[in-house]
């Protein structure tokens, strides 16, 4: 038998993560549910604080430390539980028994991949959920809005019968062998909200263990869209990409020269189109 642990980070989403946790704690099947709160109201830490128990266990962050920060609050404290396979489910998702069970059965069959996830459905349609490492060129074309002229969609490195294999994966669902993620020093928590699943991937790669997506499972994953997201998502996906950029390739002065200047013109075609 092997323990199943679940990390949640929750800011002012209690309610949500109230039904979230029901659910799961129904399947029966996890040691740990862990809810990272990153400094939520005194409403929402209330509402959180009473779903816990023998299994709930709530970790209340003194300030907001991002989706980064907040996961690895709760998967420090998971280190201690002897946990095999661990969880990391948004507030905004829901997934079944069967895809949980089936992601744990396909890691134990596949050791040379470390993280697993499944098709993701957003309000009943098919959503991107898998993407490749990124590029200075890509990043470019994305911030002067002209990436669809060059045709660059994701690519699948590897595809098989009911998976395939891919460079990183959207956070909102995954199941990931813990040592393999311990070994990897879970998230980087340089990157506050966008792009740490890029930063997970990327190590993992460097580990030489691999990222797959059950092509025959799905979970929901329900999003709520709130103004500002766009500019305020693009200015703190610019922030990451330089740190990954800096950090993870080593880019020359050049190339990070040419991702600031089609950033601050990406910054102005977003003013003058008055994407909010």
């Amino acid at each position: 038998m092997y323990n199943l642990a679940v990390v949640i980070v929750n800011y002012n989403d209690s309610k949500r993560i109230r039904d979230l946790v029901k659910t799961l704690k129904k399947y029966n099947i996890f040691k740990k549910i862990i809810i990272s709160d990153n400094n939520s109201s005194d409403d929402n830490k209330k509402i959180i604080h009473n779903l816990q128990d023998s299994v709930v266990k709530v970790i209340f962050n003194n300030e907001n430390l991002g989706f980064s920060g907040a996961n690895n609050t709760g998967l420090e404290y998971l280190k201690k539980c002897n946990i095999d396979y661990v969880f990391t489910i948004n507030s905004d998702v829901m997934v079944s028994k069967k895809t949980i069970i089936n992601s744990v059965k396909f890691l134990i069959k596949h050791e040379d991949i470390s993280l697993v996830s499944a098709i993701m459905n957003e309000y009943g349609e098919q959503k991107q959920c898998y993407y490749n490492f990124p590029t200075v060129t890509h990043s470019v074309a994305e911030n002067l809005g002209i990436i669809k002229l060059f045709h660059l969609k994701p690519k699948v490195i590897e595809k098989h019968e009911d998976y395939i294999i891919c460079d990183y994966i959207r956070s909102s669902y995954w199941c990931v062998r813990f040592k393999d993620f311990e070994r990897i020093g879970f998230f980087d928590k340089n990157t506050f909200l966008y792009h740490v699943e890029t930063c997970v991937g990327i190590k993992l790669s460097k580990a030489r263990k691999k990222c797959a997506i059950l092509t025959n499972e799905t979970y929901e994953h329900n999003h709520i869209y709130k103004k500002g997201y766009k500019i305020k998502g693009y200015k703190e996906t610019y922030k990451s990409l330089v740190y990954i950029f800096k950090n993870y390739y080593n880019k020359n002065c050049f190339e990070l020269l040419c991702l600031k200047i089609s950033y601050e013109l990406g910054l102005f075609i977003r003013f003058i189109f008055r994407v909010k």
